[in-house]
């Protein structure tokens, strides 16, 4: 139903373009602007591929990208590879979230259902090395790589 598609796409665009971040997390309650939570990548990032898929806008695909990307930096314990609930400015939560765990784990499915993993992780390291190249740029030649890195990952998902 087009009218239906219209509508969650207007409600995605305003979600993304309000929503507070946190170290580049999206926040998903006002009174916790100090914290991410994990609940980002099972409740806002499935929903982001879906409508890359139905829309074919990228956008959307970049947005849950960057959210898995921050979330699994500030989250993921090196040690064991869980997920904690969530982190604030001092100390990530005090235990492991079980179900948390569980529920990005599912999510990381049903977005690797619409994308390619490997294409992803590939994506996230060679966008990490263009912005590292970046920072060595003399002032006066940024704008022109700043471009020219732009149009390198908006060919992300095409084959």
């Amino acid at each position: 139903d087009r009218e239906l598609l219209d509508y969650a796409v207007e409600k995605m665009d305003r979600y993304i373009e309000i929503t507070p971040r946190y170290k580049g997390c999206m926040v998903n309650f006002k009174e916790q602007l100090g914290h991410a939570r994990a609940e980002i990548i099972f409740q806002v990032c499935p929903a982001l591929m879906w409508l890359t898929q139905v829309t074919g806008n990228k956008h959307y695909a970049e947005v849950a990208f960057d959210q898995i990307a921050h979330l699994r930096a500030l989250l993921r314990d090196a040690k064991t590879g869980f997920w904690h609930h969530g982190v604030n400015d001092r100390y990530p939560s005090g235990a492991f979230w079980a179900r948390g765990v569980a529920f990005v784990f599912y999510a990381l499915i049903q977005i690797a259902e619409h994308a390619d993993p490997a294409r992803f992780f590939n994506y996230q390291r060679d966008k990490m090395r263009e912005a590292e190249l970046l920072r060595t740029v003399p002032p006066g030649l940024k704008p022109y790589y700043k471009a020219r890195v732009d149009q390198y990952f908006d060919t992300f998902d095409r084959p």
